[in-house]
């Protein structure tokens, strides 16, 4: 648990920016200018998340968003560094849910929700 939250927070986020915000990004605007760049790239960038979290629809938009997001970054800074900051801490802020939530008491009819998971640490 602790190693892939550790390789979830520190490497996915360098790789994966290196390869949608930095080679695909750049490949697809320089075809298809900057509008269908940053389209392509975050429809590839979630596509590839989507059977990670199916079915949490929730959780899939909000891939969506963070896509979309690092992308305009990435093309408003013309710079990679802060989308790998940002996926960083974005991991990051879920890998230490995950960690923490082993430590929640189990109930076996369901899994705790991401807010009443926040809400039982904040007591």
């Amino acid at each position: 648990l602790y190693l892939v939250a550790f390789l979830a927070t520190f490497t996915a986020p360098l790789v994966e920016e290196v390869i949608y915000r930095g080679i695909l990004y750049s490949a697809f605007q320089k075809t298809f200018g900057v509008g269908l760049a940053i389209l392509f790239v975050t429809i590839v960038f979630a596509a590839v998340h989507v059977p990670q979290y199916y079915p949490s629809y929730s959780t899939i938009f909000l891939i969506c968003l963070l896509s979309l997001v690092l992308t305009l970054i990435r093309v408003w800074t013309g710079n990679l560094l802060p989308c790998i900051v940002l996926h960083t801490l974005f991991n990051g802020i879920q890998s230490l849910v995950l960690v923490l939530q082993s430590f929640l008491p189990q109930n076996s009819d369901s899994t705790p929700e991401p807010a009443a998971f926040i809400i039982h640490f904040i007591k």
